[in-house]
């Protein structure tokens, strides 16, 4: 009898990269109003809320969709574009280098490389935006989910090793800090609980990949968008 446990890891994995996806989508850019609307759908909705999305508050209740993606732009546009008074989403920002393009960068894009993930050209963001490296762990558990479907323990291992790299040498360094400064500065919830959302998943990730045992992470059914230009082989 065929073991379950190979297609429980690849929905698990599945899950987890559809959170990546998500948590990369909503920081690449101004929201569209079919994503922003997206995440109120009956299919999605519930989810965030089990994720401490709160739905009762501006902008969600402002009157129309119309409203409601005009004031998330403006938002974004503050929170992450505005120089001088931005909380800059890049590594080297948020590890103090003073600038962007610096090491941090420059790692973060020899890291992609080498394990054959490529970035669009011309690229659209630095390699160390917080969506980008959202965007590639969420291309490794993908393929982890994959491996697991093939039952490829081999690769799931190199995979889940590669994600723990990444997390312990780069996104968890920084992404505490980064939420701690979005948090002061958001006027609305949505980027404040987001950058709490995505830094209490990112940790939970490294933990759990640190050891042997697996929890159940957030169930997350898949939402428009997240596919930012990046392609990877491998």
């Amino acid at each position: 009898m065929t073991s379950p446990i190979p297609t429980i890891r690849a929905l698990l994995a599945t899950s987890r990269g559809n959170l990546y996806r998500l948590l990369a989508t909503v920081f690449a850019a101004e929201p569209s109003a079919a994503f922003s609307e997206s995440l109120r759908s009956p299919k999605v909705r519930p989810d965030l809320e089990s994720l401490e999305i709160d739905f009762a508050q501006p902008p969600w209740t402002l009157a129309s969709p119309e409203e409601r993606t005009e004031a998330l732009a403006v938002e974004y546009a503050s929170l992450f574009l505005v120089p001088g008074r931005m909380v800059a989403p890049f590594e080297s920002v948020q590890r103090g280098e003073g600038r962007y393009w610096g090491d941090s960068t420059v790692a973060v894009k020899q890291f992609y490389e080498t394990y054959g993930y490529q970035l669009s050209e011309p690229a659209t963001m630095p390699p160390d935006h917080l969506s980008t490296e959202l965007e590639f762990l969420g291309h490794l558990v993908r393929e982890e989910a994959n491996a697991a479907r093939r039952e490829d323990r081999d690769a799931v291992r190199d995979l889940r090793r590669i994600q723990r790299q990444f997390l312990t040498e780069h996104l968890v360094v920084w992404i505490a800090p980064f939420a701690e400064r979005v948090s002061e500065a958001a006027e609305y919830g949505y980027y404040r609980e987001f950058a709490a959302l995505t830094r209490g998943f990112v940790e939970s990730e490294l933990a759990d990949l640190t050891k042997p045992a697996r929890r159940q992470p957030p169930h997350l059914n898949p939402v428009e968008g997240g596919n930012h230009g990046r392609t990877a082989r491998h």
